[in-house]
């Protein structure tokens, strides 16, 4: 009996490592991705602004 609950703690503790890793390289691609992504959308604005051609407030939805 002690072995079969032994086993069970080795798959649970194994099961959660697995857990953490895999968050961990979501946390990492998430990261990434953002690093990337704010510089890009904010010079995207930038352009887009650059590219109005009156000074005035933009239009209203």
């Amino acid at each position: 009996m002690s072995e079969y609950i032994d086993e069970l703690v080795r798959r649970r503790i194994a099961a959660a490592a697995a857990r953490r890793r895999r968050r961990q390289r979501e946390r990492e691609e998430l990261d990434q991705a953002r690093e990337h992504g704010l510089p890009a959308r904010h010079a995207e604005k930038l352009r887009h602004l650059a590219e109005r051609d009156d000074d005035g407030p933009p239009p209203a939805a």
